[in-house]
């Protein structure tokens, strides 16, 4: 892969790292409340299923989400604890907007990286439905538990994306 050590490093401290200190840390609130039990939902991406092409490191890093998530409903259940991922598939935000603005690969190793607007743009839809996906997920009595959740734009590229 074209990704430098350093940027492979930096993907893994912010999503992997990061999401699994948040994690931790509402697991042991909830682990010491009286009663036991709550909700962590964590923000997955459906790269962890089906990656995107030049993108390993942000694969790698919402495949360990996929793991975190597991491991934390699994260690929680005796305790009501349950862990919902969510993988999201290009909400409109600043950070897609960010990513679909830069060229395909990097023009490495004498290879030219393709013009931001060589690939036809992929199929957005409102953060807003999101929200909406996470308010009815933590609105769920604790009787309920959803392990995971998938949601894209109607049309997005889902298997052999790219």
């Amino acid at each position: 892969d074209r990704v430098p050590p350093h940027e492979f490093s930096r993907t893994l401290e912010v999503n992997v790292t990061g999401q699994w200190l948040c994690a931790a840390a509402a697991f042991r609130r909830m682990a010491s409340q009286a009663p036991t039990g709550g909700r962590i939902i964590t923000n997955g991406s459906i790269a962890a299923r089906v990656p995107r092409a030049h993108a390993s490191a942000y694969a790698v890093s919402k495949h360990a989400t996929t793991g975190i998530t597991r491991s934390l409903a699994l260690d929680g259940r005796p305790l009501g604890i349950t862990a919902t991922q969510l993988d999201i598939g290009n909400a409109s935000t600043g950070l897609l907007a960010e990513f679909t603005a830069r060229p395909r690969g990097n023009g490495t190793a004498g290879e030219e990286a393709p013009a931001a607007g060589d690939a036809p743009p992929e199929p957005t839809f409102d953060v807003a439905h999101v929200a909406r996906m996470v308010a009815a997920v933590a609105d769920l009595p604790a009787t309920t538990s959803v392990p995971e959740l998938v949601i894209t734009a109607t049309g997005m590229p889902y298997d052999g994306r790219g």
